[in-house]
């Protein structure tokens, strides 16, 4: 199976929206947007920015994975992070992490783990987790393709699963 994915041309307005809003260091509506990523109640302030983003906000399973995505993008530039956009899935990051850190590469290696066995439901709070501590070591995400990578997340085949793992091993292990 090809592993390789890209995101569509929706998420990536949508990712370069919230890269503007990181580099006017605009916080009211990223505070806002982090209600989406601590399960707290959403404000109309909340759907507010996330409509502004251009999320779809007529297709309710999509306009989850947006507004998760939006408030992880707002967990990470929370304070004084800088924008960083990542290319690759969140594997490709992970592998970042561990090329940073080669210590750290077994517990790099076991978050991922878990997040590859999570459902869609269950996604939320460890991907809070992981982009916290992705943050902490200063690498970037690829906030399209982890829109694209949510919406596709239950398919059976586990296409994005398997993407993520590919995408690991190559930018941690390979020469």
């Amino acid at each position: 199976m090809n592993t390789a994915r890209f995101p569509s041309e929706p998420a990536r307005d949508f990712a370069g929206r919230l890269a503007a809003l990181a580099r006017r260091d605009d916080r009211a509506p990223l505070a806002e947007l982090r209600r989406f990523a601590d399960q707290r109640e959403p404000s109309v302030a909340s759907w507010s920015a996330l409509g502004r983003l251009g999320a779809p906000l007529d297709d309710p399973a999509r306009t989850d994975d947006y507004a998760l995505v939006a408030g992880l993008f707002a967990v990470y530039h929370q304070g004084t992070a800088p924008e960083a956009a990542g290319q690759g899935n969140l594997g490709a990051s992970f592998g970042a992490l561990v090329r940073s850190d080669t210590s750290g590469a077994p517990a790099a290696e076991r978050r991922l783990q878990e997040l590859l066995a999570l459902d869609r439901a269950s996604l939320p709070d460890q991907l809070r987790r992981a982009v916290t501590l992705l943050r902490s070591k200063g690498v970037a995400i690829d906030w399209a393709a982890l829109v694209c990578d949510l919406a596709d997340w239950s398919f059976p085949s586990r296409e994005v699963q398997e993407s993520w793992m590919t995408a690991f091993v190559r930018s941690a292990y390979a020469a």
